[in-house]
């Protein structure tokens, strides 16, 4: 039960960044500074996926990455807590 709540507000966060960032457009700049032009996945104008190189187990490698939106000429990353406590509407 809490893992699909925890999965649900982790889509609602997309969901929420992706709007924000498609209402919000700009002319594109490629990547925030300081972030690899290799490992940027742009998404929208505003929105895009930085990602970084890391190891889940030993001789495992894996993929993580932070949701990154475009305020004006300023890159904010997006932070989604995974250890919000959400309680049922009444």
């Amino acid at each position: 039960m809490q893992k699909k709540l925890v999965l649900g507000f982790f889509a609602l966060m997309c969901i929420f960044a992706l709007g924000f960032a498609l209402g919000h457009s700009a002319p594109s700049q490629g990547p925030p500074p300081g972030i690899e032009a290799h490992l940027w996945v742009p998404v929208a104008e505003n929105l895009g996926l930085a990602l970084r190189p890391g190891r889940l187990l030993p001789g495992e490698t894996a993929l993580f990455g932070t949701f990154m939106v475009r305020q004006g000429q300023h890159w904010q990353p997006v932070h989604m807590d995974s250890e919000v406590q959400l309680r049922p509407a009444q």
